[in-house]
């Protein structure tokens, strides 16, 4: 379906281009229609990969298979423009879910590959109590990938919690250590 569905937008986005210049077209690279297309997009076609941040390692997007070639890099080499749509949502958890460190690492890819107007979708259903400082830091690495991210927990813990800043630091670091190793 990979192949129809890109081919089908190819062409949407050439009607398109005609019609009204200057628009870019969104597709989805999930489910059935989540592989590589064997030609490049249209650069008016914007591709929102549906990649679960939260399995980075364990999915292996940045790493590259026997030819060299990372799935994140295959799509940069397709596509003109690239995004991705995330679940961080928390809601339903009874710990925080959080990979910031995941989000500084994926982000720092997008900005070494030289992608300058990547579109971040973050699906998010929050409980506040606990996902609150994970939607704070990640919005700051959108903003500015080139931050600490543990200069980023220090602030936030400073600010928030003052005297009791270290154990609340060491908290959330924690927590993310244990979500990735529970996750991957």
């Amino acid at each position: 379906f990979s192949q129809m569905y890109w081919t089908f937008l190819n062409n949407l986005a050439t009607w398109m281009q005609a019609k009204m210049p200057g628009k870019l077209l969104l597709g989805d690279s999930y489910s059935e229609v989540r592989m590589l297309p064997e030609f490049k997009l249209s650069p008016t076609i914007m591709v929102i990969t549906v990649w679960d941040l939260a399995e980075l390692d364990a999915d292996g997007r940045l790493v590259p298979d026997k030819t060299g070639v990372s799935p994140l890099g295959g799509w940069l080499k397709v596509a003109s423009h690239l995004g991705n749509h995330d679940w961080l949502q928390g809601y339903g958890y009874f710990l925080p879910r959080s990979y910031v460190g995941y989000y500084d690492t994926y982000l720092k890819a997008l900005q070494k590959a030289g992608v300058q107007d990547s579109f971040q979708h973050l699906e998010a259903y929050p409980n506040w109590g606990l996902d609150g400082p994970k939607y704070y830091m990640v919005s700051r690495l959108m903003w500015n990938p080139n931050q600490d991210v543990k200069g980023l927990w220090k602030q936030y813990c400073d600010d928030m919690f003052g005297p009791a800043s270290a154990p609340m630091n060491q908290y959330f670091n924690t927590l993310e250590t244990l979500w990735i190793q529970l996750d991957n």
